[in-house]
């Protein structure tokens, strides 16, 4: 069956747009036949955020974001930032803290009372498309775990002297941090298991520059073990990346045709188009209007036969 209803959490004005272009999104460009007039088969939910797009690592006061959130000083993820703050690795780029950015509870329930105005429609063709930074997250952009690899556990200056737990939880740890604290993590995996436990399908849509790589798939994972990997890649199907790199090069999209692109997406859409043009060969009904009114009429004009001609 093909995805019908579907509710969209973005900050982005730009990429918002990318999906006003069509609300029919991905079922063969039309949209929901049963639906009910002036509802739209596809919400987009507007994610506030601050003007400030992003700033260099040094400007953020990340001890203040820490008090904030309630997080502990031995939060791993805040010692790692630390340590990258005081200029030992490459100087990181693209992190903000945005106070007013965020998914919160009163989104989450728009989200339900647009999923309820459909009652007939199955939940196998309901879906959820989350953006990450400063949608699921408070924080934008990820401190690159790559160069975690070559620092010493002891230049980390980890307050708990303890490098076998902070290994193990470092990505609890970050997922604390950048989502803001353990009440609205805890909020997220919440709403999140009701999606899955309900048989919606949910997507992470995200242009993170750490997309595609192991470690953010382990984060993905960790927040929830829906994103686990497919067998034979190291990604998740519901994790879909506004890019592709290959050989060097990046493929740039709109979020909407990343989407599209997605494996996910495609097998709905084509097991969609194939029904339809099933029905149509074995079902009178759909060749259309004018045959049903001949018959009900008894007769055919010459308008008609010209038209079939």
């Amino acid at each position: 069956m093909p995805f019908t209803v579907g509710v969209y959490f973005e900050n982005s004005e730009k990429d918002r747009a990318s999906f006003k272009t069509n609300t029919c999104l991905g079922w063969m460009g039309r949209c929901f036949e049963g639906m009910a007039e002036g509802f739209e088969n596809l919400k987009i939910i507007d994610i506030p955020e601050t003007a400030i797009s992003s700033t260099y690592l040094p400007l953020v006061d990340l001890d203040a974001v820490r008090r904030l959130f309630g997080i502990p000083i031995t939060n791993g993820y805040y010692v790692f930032c630390k340590y990258m703050e005081r200029g030992y690795g490459p100087e990181e780029k693209g992190i903000l803290f945005d106070s007013k950015a965020g998914v919160t509870p009163e989104h989450f329930a728009e989200m339900h009372s647009h999923f309820a105005k459909f009652p007939t429609v199955p939940n196998s063709e309901k879906y959820a498309i989350f953006d990450w930074d400063r949608t699921l997250t408070r924080i934008e952009g990820l401190v690159r775990f790559d160069y975690l690899d070559g620092i010493p556990f002891v230049s980390l200056e980890h307050p708990a002297k303890n490098e076998r737990l902070f290994r193990e939880t470092l990505m609890e740890d970050t997922l604390l941090f950048l989502l803001g604290g353990a009440e609205r993590l805890a909020m997220i995996r919440r709403e999140m298991q009701g999606l899955i436990d309900a048989g919606i399908t949910v997507f992470i849509l995200t242009r993170n520059g750490a997309c595609g790589k192991p470690y953010f798939q382990t984060l993905m994972q960790t927040l929830h073990p829906y994103f686990a990997p497919v067998a034979g890649s190291h990604l998740s199907e519901y994790i879909v990346c506004g890019f592709i790199r290959e050989g060097g090069y990046v493929d740039n999209f709109t979020k909407r045709e990343a989407l599209e692109q997605s494996p996910v997406w495609e097998r709905r859409s084509l097991a969609a188009a194939s029904a339809v043009a099933a029905g149509a060969g074995a079902s009178k009904k759909a060749r259309g209007g004018h045959g049903r009114r001949r018959r009900r009429h008894g007769r055919k004009t010459n308008k008609i036969r010209k038209f079939r001609r």
